[in-house]
């Protein structure tokens, strides 16, 4: 049920302008996608009561740089799984829950999660438009490392959806000091 709460909030904060059919197929695709890959990424999330009752508000995954070692093609060189950084790969927090935040402390369970692996960077890619994470991310420590300019999304769903193209930002962060 906690994936299935962490899909809706992801497909409510990222496809709101999405039709309910096409919402609950963007859903259904988050379900397959953390459900994949449970257990090999770290999931955090934040609830809040009410009416004594639990609902999921915030959501947060990072893929971790075994998950990310363990995706690479076989015959790799192994040096090329060193250089992989953990990153946050999906981050939402209800509108409602905004402004208390909730955000910043999930990012910060990546990065405690990320520094007792033994870690030292953290990682995350946003779209340039989006200005809020940006505020939060550079609040938090994380300085522009790269631009792509010819980044591609899928806007909509699988079926329906229409690929597009968006400028992605990635945001580095050394955690506890500078990187050597």
């Amino acid at each position: 049920s906690d994936i299935w709460a962490a899909s809706a909030l992801l497909a409510e904060v990222f496809s709101s302008e999405l039709g309910p059919v096409q919402r609950q197929l963007v859903q259904l695709e988050h379900v397959v996608g953390i459900g994949g890959r449970h257990g090999r990424t770290a999931l955090f999330v934040a609830e809040e009561q009410r009416g004594g009752r639990s609902r999921l508000v915030g959501f947060v995954e990072m893929f971790t740089q075994e998950y990310l070692s363990a995706s690479l093609p076989p015959g790799s060189p192994a040096v090329l799984a060193g250089r992989l950084k953990p990153y946050v790969a999906s981050l939402a927090v209800r509108q409602a829950a905004r402004g208390r935040g909730l955000g910043a402390e999930l990012v910060r369970a990546c990065e405690a999660a990320a520094a007792g692996k033994g870690q030292r960077i953290v990682q995350i890619q946003v779209e340039s438009t989006n200005e809020v994470a940006l505020r939060l991310y550079a609040r938090l420590g994380y300085r522009v490392v790269a631009m792509d300019t010819r980044a591609r999304k899928l806007v909509g769903d699988v079926f329906f959806g229409e690929s597009v193209l968006f400028t992605k930002l990635t945001l580095e962060k050394t955690l506890g000091g500078d990187a050597t």
